[in-house]
């Protein structure tokens, strides 16, 4: 965390952004997190189906906040948003208009991102093109609520 910015509680890191975190990072247990935002009766015979298929060992391997857009409100230090966006999420990261908090959370954004850049020059997987592609659209915004 970069910042210097009082006022709040945005500078410190909550047990519920780590778990969240946590949580994006491993893809089997976001996968079972997020099912129930994705599952249908319908959808579950198509994954049957798709289970001997080439393509569907490929699709098991995607992250499954790969593509998926990503909302977080009231980020703090953003590190949920920083995982999302590493996971190959399009992701829009908010809080209060303290112009220190907004720009640490640009400058945690940008770290990341050139992070992802370095990896994605030694790897050459489409995955990771995918999700640097996504992360290249990160928004760190402003937000005050109440």
């Amino acid at each position: 965390i970069l910042s210097e910015a009082s006022g709040g509680h945005g500078d410190d890191l909550w047990a519920a952004a780590r778990h969240i975190a946590n949580l994006f990072a491993d893809p089997v247990k976001c996968k079972k997190l997020l099912s129930p935002l994705f599952h249908t009766a319908t959808s579950e015979n198509h994954e049957e189906r798709q289970n001997s298929s080439t393509c569907s060992r490929n699709n098991a391997e995607r992250h499954p906040l790969l593509g998926k857009a990503v909302i977080e409100l009231g980020a703090g230090a953003g590190v949920p948003s920083w995982i999302a966006m590493k996971c190959g999420a399009r992701v829009v990261s908010t809080d209060q208009s303290i112009p220190n908090r907004i720009r640490c959370m640009a400058e945690c954004a940008q770290r990341n991102l050139y992070e992802m850049k370095m990896t994605c020059e030694n790897n050459n997987n489409s995955q990771g093109q995918e999700a640097l592609h996504n992360a290249e659209k990160v928004k760190v915004c402003p937000y005050d609520w109440g």
